[in-house]
């Protein structure tokens, strides 16, 4: 990318932040706009999909990178064992949006830079399965999770809500160079705007403060896949629960209005599409009630000993059971974890539809 073109990216984005920096909460709702694409991974509970679809909200299919169990070791997507698992996968039908997630050590090579053999590599790989994907199943619409990626953090600390330009254009003319290639080769883009950072875990900063720092970052994102996607989909991950990468109390349930306030409205602004909410809540409740957690020992952060402290604090009174693994036990977290996904749902269309910002902070 020539600098001219560079210069012309960051000044329009910098003109898409300031638009939503400046514009006041609204609902999305406006007569020339099409309905928020909703999307969710999984729904384990069957009770709640009638709900789902009363919120207009569709499955998408995520590919984990499980799909090449080498690729961790070689940093390169096998596309023949990765067609492999999705025409495995496809046995039982394939939804119309489809992600492929392949983090490690992938986003690590990507981040050497655009001008490092690894980003080049990878960019070409990362591209090469993408088409193959595309012509074997025409049928969905595919994307790779969390791209592009911007830093949460700029240069020496600083943040996108009060960083400076220069910072700033860096980081987009970096992101620019490394992704644009892979995402011309995708039908739909999709950043990753997941909470990180809690207002209560971070002592010393004002709450709003760490709440306006998370919205401009989220904006970023999707201002910056809406200028490379072009006229794609952008439809950013999104998630009720709070994440790691961050500090927060990772696990539980983000309050509501924050979800709304802080998640969807910036990226709406941003002109996102919709947005796809992620649980992956079949493994994630196989894992919390598993009697044998000698297969999870290696997971921190987003392990299981967090996830039963969250459901124990957020949907049984701060009541521990007994025992994880009995099946009433697996009832309750199953419909507590799937309520919450589908009262996410409910609420983005709420606001979509009228501007109404809920204010409970607990699970259904």
């Amino acid at each position: 990318m020539t600098r001219i073109l560079q210069v012309t990216l960051g000044a329009a984005l910098f003109i898409l932040l300031s638009a939503a920096n400046q514009a006041a909460p609204v609902a999305a709702s406006t007569p020339a706009r099409k309905p928020l694409v909703l999307l969710y991974d999984e729904m384990p509970d069957s009770r709640r999909l009638e709900q789902v679809l009363e919120s207009r909200s569709f499955p998408y299919r995520i590919i984990y990178q499980s799909a090449d169990p080498d690729a961790g070791k070689t940093g390169r997507i096998n596309i023949v064992a990765l067609l492999a698992a999705i025409r495995k996968d496809a046995e039982q039908g394939l939804p119309d949006w489809g992600m492929l997630d392949f983090e490690d050590p992938f986003h690590k090579q990507l981040q050497e830079g655009p001008d490092s053999d690894a980003c080049r590599r990878t960019v070409q790989n990362m591209v090469e399965a993408m088409q193959a994907v595309r012509a074997a199943f025409p049928g969905t619409k595919w994307t790779y999770y969390g791209m592009p990626w911007l830093p949460y953090w700029l240069d020496k600390g600083e943040d996108w809500a009060a960083g400076s330009a220069d910072s700033k254009r860096k980081s987009l003319e970096a992101a620019t160079r490394i992704y644009q290639p892979i995402i011309e080769a995708m039908d739909w883009v999709s950043p990753t705007i997941y909470p990180k950072y809690e207002p209560s875990s971070m002592p010393g900063v004002p709450p709003q403060t760490v709440r306006e720092q998370g919205r401009a970052w989220r904006a970023a994102q999707v201002g910056l896949a809406r200028l490379l996607g072009k006229e794609r989909p952008v439809i950013p991950n999104v998630c009720p629960w709070w994440t790691p990468g961050g500090k927060a109390r990772f696990c539980t349930v983000v309050a509501p209005n924050e979800f709304i306030e802080d998640q969807v409205e910036p990226a709406v602004r941003m002109g996102a599409s919709g947005v796809a909410l992620w649980g992956s809540l079949g493994y994630t409740i196989r894992r919390i009630t598993d009697a044998d957690q000698s297969r999870y020992s290696k997971e921190k952060d987003f392990g299981t000993t967090e996830w039963r402290a969250a459901v124990t604090s957020d949907y049984f009174g701060g009541v521990e059971p007994t025992d994880w693994s009995e099946p009433d036990v697996r009832t309750r977290v199953t419909s507590a974890l799937s309520g919450t996904m589908v009262r996410a749902l409910d609420d983005i269309r709420a606001w979509e539809r009228d501007g109404t910002v809920p204010r409970v902070a607990t699970g259904r």
